[in-house]
């Protein structure tokens, strides 16, 4: 055989990003009590949820009088994340949306993505409370065609793939993939927030245009 193994390169081509890890310092406990507080006094909305609740977004409720200095530690901590972050160019600032989700036994949220926010350039969700059994995040391969595909099939195990979360963790993404999380089977309360990320700067507005 001529032709020898070191010569074979192999590349992979059009990644999709997935960022995670663990923020130990945040006070969760101090998060919950907070999202449980608002949770008694607004019905919250309906999104992508299948029962359970989801917030109106805190800056609206901050706007509404309510103190979300207990955001603040969490945020700042999302904010040095993203200035990890390899970009083409670097954005000059952030404008950050988020909003809570507490679900409870048998509560699910439907596959989405969060294309239809406008300027959304990093998608991601942080665990506050996130016990045993309580679901797992799902998300799915973007290259829609490419599912079909017998060859994909084969060398990356099907276009399906599931974490399960932890009090602490987060997933950061591009806003194109979408997700979803699987019915809880626990008689705990699972908390989460999700937040979405426009990069701020007319450099970057074209750089990763996620409208």
């Amino acid at each position: 055989m001529d032709f020898k193994k070191e010569n074979l390169l192999e590349e992979t081509l059009f990644a999709t990003p997935f960022w995670s890890g663990n923020f130990g310092h945040i006070d969760n406990n101090a998060l919950e009590e907070w999202i449980l507080n608002i949770k008694e006094k607004d019905k919250g909305r309906t999104v992508s949820n299948y029962g359970g609740w989801q917030s109106p977004f805190i800056s609206n409720l901050q706007d509404n009088g309510e103190d979300v200095s207990v955001f603040i530690e969490l945020a700042e901590t999302i904010r040095e994340c993203l200035c990890i972050l390899r970009f083409k160019h670097p954005p000059s600032d952030f404008m950050m949306t988020m909003w809570a989700n507490v679900n409870n036994k048998g509560d699910r949220n439907q596959m989405h993505h969060h294309m239809d926010n406008f300027g959304t350039s990093v998608s991601g969700i942080y665990y506050v409370k996130c016990p045993e059994d309580c679901g797992h995040f799902v998300y799915k391969d973007p290259r829609a065609v490419m599912a079909l595909d017998p060859f994909v099939r084969n060398w990356n195990m099907g276009g399906l793939h599931e974490r399960t979360p932890k009090a602490g963790d987060f997933y950061m993404f591009p806003p194109y993939l979408e997700h979803m999380v699987t019915p809880s089977d626990c008689e705990e309360t699972r908390i989460s927030l999700a937040f979405n990320v426009a990069f701020e700067g007319e450099e970057e507005r074209g750089m990763y245009d996620a409208s």
